[in-house]
């Protein structure tokens, strides 16, 4: 059930996206669908592709630029013009990346010298190990750092796509399709967290900043992240899911509760939100019965489990029954019931995917929360820290 509504939108989307970015290619290179295969959809929803019609119109009117990212799809092999990044390796998309210095160059995508791109065998993910020009816009103005916490993390990060695809195969096929290629980046948490973004949709960020991550921290992110990509592919039509204005209106318009000031939020970042916890608990739900972790890995695990119920439940809450002047680690007491307002917001196909969530949620208070209810969160951090989580807790215990 949950698969096939998924599925259904994100294929839906998939063509919507895709149909916009060939008119972009059209306005801008008339004959263009001589040179590569218009039925060919892999090539229209290249994240590349959205992330250079989302740049600066000096980047975004730039054919060499354009041309790097659409080489591989050209019917015939020949020559072309290619424009260099500013940084020592230079992406030609789902090809490789090429070392050179001057500004364009001819190539082809039979050229020597280029070094492959890195895909997780028997996946379509691949991950971006160096940086690129195009993507900049996206980190928002903040320094981050690629290529070095690649070569630490990218053991760890192919080993949880791995996990994810063994033991949560049906959410996987919606990655694999969806969500194709990933970066490892290191920045500073409080100016830029792990993210996905709609102007580079299919790409998933993950900020690796924490010493002692590994792959249980990147189960949740990639969770996390590709859960916002899928959501970012469904959204191309948003009456299919939503009866009002997702993006001006406040979740707090729509709470018949107590109204929370410091929530300003629109829908669209709440119910992106709740479609993310479901994602985290699924994928690390699965690897935990999977006992694929060691002793602390599933310690881990299973606090990241327990802070998502705590914020699920405040978030479904804000359009139900409990009053909003609690506190988030507050003792959970009280049930979550269908609220009068769901049919305001949604749609059939929202509220269908809202009730994905509900019975998710439910399922993980039962098997983790009435376990483990006594445990401490007062410290704990935005992006969840194990060394936070075991120093509140000196006691735990499976």
């Amino acid at each position: 059930m949950s698969t096939k509504i998924l599925e259904r939108l994100c294929n839906e989307g998939r063509e919507f996206w895709s149909n916009t970015i060939k008119f972009l290619l059209y306005k801008q290179y008339e004959n263009i669908f001589d040179l590569i295969d218009f039925e060919n959809q892999d090539i229209y929803s290249d994240p590349l592709l959205f992330a250079y019609y989302n740049n600066p119109e000096n980047i975004s009117l730039n054919k060499n630029i354009l041309n790097a990212i659409l080489l591989q799809g050209f019917k015939k092999n020949k020559k072309i013009k290619i424009q260099l990044d500013k940084h020592k390796k230079t992406y030609i998309s789902n090809i490789g990346w090429i070392s050179k210095t001057d500004e364009t160059i001819e190539f082809s995508k039979e050229d020597m010298g280029i070094e492959k791109i890195y895909k997780i065998k028997d996946t379509n993910i691949e991950i971006l190990k160096y940086p690129i020009d195009l993507l900049e816009t996206f980190y928002d103005g903040n320094e981050v750092e690629i290529e070095e916490i690649t070569k630490k993390q990218i053991e760890n990060l192919t080993k949880a796509y791995l996990l994810i695809k063994k033991y949560v195969p049906d959410h996987f096929f919606l990655i694999n399709n969806y969500a194709k290629k990933s970066v490892i980046f290191c920045a500073n948490p409080n100016y830029i967290n792990s993210f996905a973004h709609r102007r580079a949709l299919g790409i998933s960020f993950f900020n690796a900043y924490q010493i002692n991550y590994d792959e249980v921290f990147f189960v949740d992110d990639i969770a996390h992240q590709t859960g916002h990509v899928l959501m970012h592919t469904m959204f191309f039509d948003k009456k299919k899911l939503f009866q009002i204005d997702d993006q001006t209106t406040l979740i707090q318009d729509y709470s018949i509760n107590i109204k929370n000031n410091n929530d300003n939020r629109n829908v669209d970042i709440w119910f992106q939100a709740l479609f993310t916890y479901y994602t985290s608990f699924l994928c690390l739900d699965k690897c935990i019965d999977a006992n694929v972790f060691d002793k602390q890995q599933e310690t881990e695990a299973i606090g990241r489990i327990l802070l998502y119920i705590y914020r699920c439940y405040y978030d479904l809450n804000l359009i139900g029954n409990t009053k909003q002047d609690r506190k988030m680690f507050d003792k959970i007491t009280l049930s979550i019931k269908k609220s009068t307002t769901e049919s305001l917001i949604f749609s059939n196909d929202g509220q269908k995917i809202l009730n994905i969530i509900k019975n998710k949620y439910a399922k993980m208070f039962n098997k983790y929360y009435m376990k483990f209810e006594h445990l401490s969160f007062k410290n704990q951090t935005y992006n969840f820290d194990l060394t936070i989580f075991l120093n509140d807790n000196p006691t735990y215990d499976l």
